[in-house]
């Protein structure tokens, strides 16, 4: 078994010290690379102070460090309106669109319940004062407002290695940026497009959609796609430093493409002299080697969430899905 913690990359980790930034940790710190936890500092934001006084306390142990602060991330610095559905989670700084309702009936996520008053800040202003770091992976998730803080965090973006943000492909916020406003910014910040994680689909009412069949008026239907996470990962091309090259391949394999890490390492063959030089490794072989407890581990969830999903198809094709009734009618 290949122990990551106690393997040469362990060192070069602990070189690199990765940074994470995780905009929108209401409801738990982003959790992508775990697997490195231990050699990375973590950053959150959660401009609710008990909130993010409640994730400082609960903060995960496995991380090498953790610091919550209490502002909201948006494309200005000063005070802000944070619109608050049923549903925190929906928590936006864009208005919330009550088309949406009509649509698709998820009343928790787009009807405002209560509006407060936040302090915003942006990444650049908080990077220029010393709070921030340099940031290797950047996770934003605020429903809405991605395209601002990009926008406005630029030198932060300079640095990164690799990104995940929600887009969405319906306007659920007024004057909202969608999928195809943010991938093509940071296609032109130097970027590749290289996944597409936890796609929502809905329906015109919060019913089960394909595969599954329920007993209703309209039992079957596909589902609209309403959002996703992206991940972003920077060219190798733009990056002329042989550090940050190798920061970019760990980064990369940490997120599982250990096929684009090998793709960075060489197109700079001076990063593989770096880390054998200042190292004392070969990268290329280590990151084979990490490969294969990764596809293990990562197999291992596959089939297990292909057997969980069994038991609810087969309800479904008896019509023993239970669902709840939408509070709107179809």
């Amino acid at each position: 078994m290949y122990e990551l913690k106690s393997s040469p990359i362990a060192g070069l980790l602990n070189a690199i010290r990765p940074c994470i930034v995780d905009v929108g940790a209401r409801g738990g710190m982003d959790e992508e690379l775990i697997a490195i936890a231990w050699a990375c500092s973590v950053y959150g934001f959660e401009p609710e102070p008990a909130e993010a006084a409640h994730l400082q306390e609960v903060a995960d142990q496995r991380r090498k460090s953790v610091k919550v602060l209490p502002y909201a991330v948006g494309g200005y610095s000063g005070r802000s309106t944070l619109y608050l559905p049923e549903s925190e989670q929906g928590a936006s700084l864009l208005r919330h669109n009550p088309d949406m309702v009509e649509r698709f009936g998820y009343e928790n996520l787009h009807i405002v319940r209560k509006e407060i008053s936040v302090e915003t800040v942006t990444l650049d202003s908080l990077r220029e004062s010393g709070s921030l770091p340099s940031v290797d992976y950047l996770k934003i998730d605020i429903e809405g407002a991605e395209l601002d803080v990009l926008k406005s965090g630029r030198s932060v973006l300079n640095d990164c290695s690799v990104l995940k943000i929600e887009c969405s492909f319906l306007p659920q916020r007024i004057s909202q940026p969608l999928i195809w406003d943010v991938a093509p910014f940071m296609i032109d910040a130097g970027f590749d497009v290289v996944g597409i994680l936890d796609i929502h689909r809905w329906r015109r009412r919060p019913l089960p959609g394909h595969p599954y069949m329920i007993n209703h008026e309209m039992p079957y239907s596909r589902g609209q796609l309403a959002q996703c996470d992206l991940i972003f990962l920077r060219r190798p091309d733009t990056v002329t430093d042989p550090r940050r090259m190798a920061a970019l391949a760990i980064m990369s394999a940490a997120f599982g493409y250990f096929d684009y890490a090998i793709s960075a390492m060489r197109a700079m063959p001076g990063a593989s002299e770096y880390v054998l030089a200042e190292h004392g490794f070969n990268l290329e072989s280590e990151l084979g080697r990490w490969s294969v407890e990764s596809g293990r581990t990562n197999l291992r969830k596959a089939i297990f969430q292909q057997l969980r999903t069994l038991v609810p198809q087969f309800r479904s094709l008896l019509g023993l899905l239970p669902y709840s009734k939408p509070a709107k009618p179809y």
